[in-house]
């Protein structure tokens, strides 16, 4: 089950559009039976470095929270994939962030925050942080909402950013660029002879600085357009075109995060991923348990609802519901029944070593059909000059 929350704390279920595990983008798409505001899309090539922004999301579970810097840096590449192209930003962004809009000054959407980068002694947001720009954004909408007919465009090469030392190693003066490591014997490129060592100089017309730079510049054309590379090789410069194809990959980087029968019966076999047993002495001096009456979690599947959720051995239950937790055969029998609990929704409320909250744990059935929407209800409603978190009907 995937909730939406709005500002106003009010939930809607949501189906599934699309997703990609090429980047972190999802596609959602809501009903809630009136229209719903969004936001529009800037040109985000337009964005400046030391240009004001402000950063909306939900760090830490927090709620609704605003954060405001300026765009620190552009072209960052942090994923390895043909979309790095992040905008880096000094605006607070935390886990709990992604998925929320970076604007700018006129209430535009720049970016999408994505990620941050941290270190071992500090979680939390050191002032560098990264979203994928608003254009990227537009164009894997499109790409990923119909992945069949609109593939991105493809040429078969792998590369690497090209570095001082090693373009010296090859006898190279450039300093910058993209070396070629690999090249798809069936692809484009291996049609037109190129190799692993050639060094990508320029995508038609255009100096290349990097590898995701080639990759962006090859992907966003479409397919059957010629492409004219500038190619070094052996102190030589020679000028290249090939055409490109649909990216063959895209429908497997597609499905790869999307539900299916097989991965929802996965799910449904781990369950809730608790593991329980009743309190006994052994018990209570094991997890250094005061007189508590309840249920404990002895341990959480990795990878679980329970783990999401933040539980962990130790953790005692103590109502389920408005009824007090007794054994662990009475909970276990409650949250493998979908029929006790008609929403789908259990509520525990469970005792932890630093304070006692209430936790709803899903124990419903899966519903495919429910849970993703099918490519030609999701056509109507894509707009890719709108948020795309929460798409209108």
């Amino acid at each position: 089950m995937i909730l939406v929350t709005f500002h106003d704390w009010s939930q809607v279920s949501a189906q599934l559009i699309a997703a990609s595990s090429l980047v972190d983008f999802a596609l959602l798409k809501v009903k809630v039976g009136k229209p719903l505001p969004t936001l529009r899309y800037a040109d985000s090539d337009d964005v400046r470095i030391g240009e004001p922004v402000v950063a909306i999301g939900n760090p830490l579970g927090l709620g609704t929270s605003v954060s405001s810097g300026v765009i620190s840096a552009l072209d960052r590449n942090l994923m390895r994939s043909p979309l790095d192209n992040y905008i880096q930003t000094d605006a607070s962004i935390n886990p709990g962030n992604s998925g929320g809009p970076l604007l700018d000054c006129s209430g535009e959407v720049v970016g999408i925050n994505t990620a941050l980068l941290s270190n071992s002694k500090v979680l939390g947001s050191i002032g560098i942080g990264f979203a994928l720009p608003s254009n990227d954004a537009a164009l894997l909408t499109a790409k990923l909402t119909d992945p069949t007919d609109v593939r991105p465009n493809w040429i078969g090469l792998e590369l690497q950013d090209l570095s001082p030392a090693l373009a010296r190693s090859f006898g190279s003066s450039l300093t910058r660029g993209a070396i070629i490591t690999e090249v798809d014997k069936n692809g484009p490129a291996a049609h037109a002879s190129l190799a692993p060592g050639d060094i990508v100089v320029s995508v038609d017309g255009r100096r290349m600085f990097n590898a995701s730079a080639v990759e962006r510049a090859v992907v966003v054309k479409p397919p059957g357009e010629p492409i004219a590379l500038s190619i070094w090789r052996n102190g030589q410069t020679r000028d290249v075109t090939l055409r490109g194809e649909p990216w063959p990959h895209m429908m497997a980087l597609r499905s790869s995060v999307l539900a299916s029968a097989a991965s929802i019966k996965k799910a449904e076999a781990v369950g809730t991923g608790l593991h329980l047993v009743d309190l006994s002495p052994a018990i209570r001096k094991r997890f250094h348990l005061s007189e508590i009456a309840g249920v404990v979690i002895e341990r959480v599947t990795r990878g679980s609802e329970a783990e999401s959720l933040g539980l962990v051995a130790g953790d005692v239950i103590t109502m389920v519901g408005d009824a007090p937790a007794k054994t662990a055969s009475a909970v276990n029998k409650r949250l493998d029944d979908p029929e006790s609990a008609p929403s789908g929704l259990i509520p525990l409320l469970v005792h932890e070593k630093s304070a006692t909250r209430w936790v709803t744990v899903f124990v419903g059935r899966i519903d495919v059909c429910n849970l993703i929407a099918t490519m030609a209800q999701a056509k109507p409603s894509v707009v890719p000059a709108r948020n795309t978190t929460a798409l209108p009907k």
